[in-house]
């Protein structure tokens, strides 16, 4: 887990990424930061605090989440040839991990920091606020027993008859996703790739929309900034909307 820089002139930050005979690097008072051996300024190879760890992985049973949603349907049932039913759901669902790994449902299942919980806390990795199922069946007037072309017999009776109309259609939002850096600058051993690379920061210089819907672009990259080495950015957990799907 980080740490809390308790010294008013800074604390020595980088964890594996300060190399020997490079200086560690230096954060504020009141930041969580990744430490590296030595002081500010120093050119010591830093470590991590278990040297004979390089990458662990914990899995406990702690996690948190809430769930709150409104739903309603309308539904005929079948009469006249006609059943159809519609249903909305609007929700929004928040955790601190969506499974108990990556492979359980597309996304990580581990909290940035065990430190600091709330920095992963954020919508699910399965959360769409707006979901609209409708579904239905017509069978069409025609034929033995039906409103027109009841008379017609032989192959052209069984022709036209026992003919059905059936749809379901689907309209929903996109799911969340995280911006991340490419590369773990967090230093604390992991690979830097995937589920193990942390969400940068907001560019304090940036206006405008960040998301902004086009296939090229869906998100404006320059509305983030890298964080310094050995820290965590300040971007929460699913921040972003994927495309809607239909």
């Amino acid at each position: 887990p980080s740490l809390l820089c308790t010294n008013a002139a800074g604390c020595s930050s980088g964890g594996a990424l300060v190399k020997a005979g490079t200086p560690a690097i230096s954060v504020a008072q009141g930041i969580r930061y990744i430490p590296a051996a030595g002081p500010v300024g120093s050119t010591t190879t830093a470590k991590l605090p278990n040297p004979f760890l390089v990458v662990g992985v914990m899995l406990f049973d702690e996690s948190n989440s809430s769930y709150n949603g409104l739903h309603t349907e309308l539904q005929r049932r079948f009469s006249a040839g006609l059943q159809f039913k519609g249903a909305y759901t609007f929700s929004k669902s928040l955790d601190t991990a969506s499974g108990l790994n990556g492979g359980t449902d597309g996304g990580t299942g581990s909290v940035y920091d065990i430190a600091q919980p709330k920095l992963s806390y954020g919508p699910s990795n399965y959360d769409q606020k707006h979901k609209f199922v409708f579904s239905g069946g017509y069978d069409l007037p025609f034929g033995a027993t039906k409103r027109w072309l009841s008379g017609w017999t032989g192959a052209g009776g069984k022709l036209v008859s026992g003919w059905k109309i059936n749809s379901i259609v689907t309209l929903q939002s996109g799911f969340p996703f995280t911006p991340v850096m490419g590369v773990n600058r967090l230093g604390n051993g992991e690979t830097g790739t995937g589920n193990n690379s942390s969400p940068p920061s907001y560019n304090p210089a940036f206006t405008g929309n960040i998301q902004l819907h086009t296939v090229d672009h869906w998100f404006d990259g320059n509305a983030y900034s890298l964080t310094p080495i050995g820290t965590f950015g300040n971007v929460s957990r699913n921040s972003l909307v994927g495309p809607n799907s239909r």
